[in-house]
């Protein structure tokens, strides 16, 4: 061994003829355990080969170490991809059952229709009566066979103002055009099919020829109806 301890210089006993030999090479530790290696050397007249041969040598040693580097980089890849194709097939699961596999506590229900009961309503009911008068669109319209009132403007003697306000007062009860209108409310099947018969105060009110509703009549055209339904005026 040489001094710096990386190289072993070996020297024959016998001389051989220039060739190609397999010398086997034997290492033994500090115990009994040995191990055989074999390598090819090539016996020649000049130094240069030798140094050829010993550079070929570390060549295929290093051959030797790349190839073994592949081979386990090739066996980690492979084992993370099955690792990983085994995580994806566990995660797939069935989201809903089969409608037709059998459970113990699970049951399939195809049902369909419920609650035709409730809506079973005469759409009759709702009808407004407009079918007779087809130029007002809706009931609550204002009329336009009226003429609209003619209002006092604003008096320049404030003295006047008192008079002002009760003509106009005067005209907005008068007018047929102004607000809220006239509605038409049907009310069909009011206490059909009841024994107790109408439920209407009108009819039902036993103290109503004691009360006095000529107070009505004050109130204005609006209320002419109301005043001639309870104080006995036209129908």
């Amino acid at each position: 061994m040489n001094i710096q301890s990386n190289q072993i210089e070996l020297m024959l006993k016998n001389t051989l003829e220039p060739g190609i030999y397999n010398v086997i090479l034997r290492v033994f530790d500090r115990g009994e355990e040995y191990q055989d290696n074999t390598i090819k050397a090539e016996v020649c007249d000049c130094k240069e080969k030798i140094f050829d041969a010993v550079r070929g040598w570390l060549q295929g040693y290093r051959c030797l170490e790349f190839l073994e580097s592949s081979v386990q980089s090739w066996l980690w890849l492979s084992l993370l991809l099955l690792l990983f194709m085994r995580r994806k097939s566990g995660a797939k699961k069935e989201l809903l059952l089969p409608e037709d596999e059998i459970r113990d506590n699970i049951y399939y229900y195809d049902e369909e229709g419920g609650g035709e009961d409730d809506q079973d309503y005469d759409l009759g009911v709702l009808h407004r009566g407009l079918d007779n008068r087809p130029v007002i669109m809706r009931n609550d319209e204002m009329p336009t066979f009226t003429s609209a009132p003619q209002y006092r403007p604003r008096p320049a003697n404030p003295n006047e103002i008192g008079t002002f306000i009760d003509d106009n007062l005067k005209a907005a009860d008068n007018d047929p055009t102004a607000p809220p209108y006239d509605s038409l409310l049907v009310f069909d099947y009011e206490g059909g099919g009841s024994d107790a018969g109408s439920l209407s105060s009108i009819h039902s009110s036993s103290s109503g020829s004691d009360q006095d509703y000529d107070c009505l009549n004050e109130w204005g055209p609006r209320f002419k109806k109301l005043a001639d339904m309870y104080g006995g005026g036209e129908d």
